[in-house]
């Protein structure tokens, strides 16, 4: 008998795929039977990484105490707007906010 002629008998392509079954459909079958839910199931640790490790260490050299950090800006009742206004009165060179002001662009959409 020759090998084609073996290959296309019914018993050879039923035994053939009895083995591709068993070696790609039932570990698939296998692992969709096992619940999520059932305690019993094994499954591999969870290794932590942190994500971190290799980050920046960050760029300050100096460390400033956060209570006399918290205190000076405290002084500034009304937040940003204050330092903007401390920083115009110790330093009338450069202005935080310009004297002039451009024209707003015109409006590009139109009803």
């Amino acid at each position: 008998m020759k090998n084609h002629e073996l290959a296309c008998r019914p018993a050879t392509r039923a035994l053939v795929s009895v083995i591709v079954y068993a070696l790609v459909a039932a570990p698939t079958i296998a692992m969709a039977t096992s619940s999520v839910a059932d305690p019993g199931v094994v499954v591999p640790p969870v290794v932590y990484q942190s994500v971190f490790v290799d980050g920046p260490k960050g760029v300050e050299t100096t460390s400033t105490d956060w209570k006399k950090a918290n205190a000076q800006v405290g002084q500034f009742k009304r937040g940003h707007m204050d330092i903007l206004k401390w920083d115009d009165a110790h330093n009338p060179a450069n202005p935080a906010v310009p004297e002039t002001m451009a024209p707003p662009a015109p409006a590009m959409h139109k009803h």
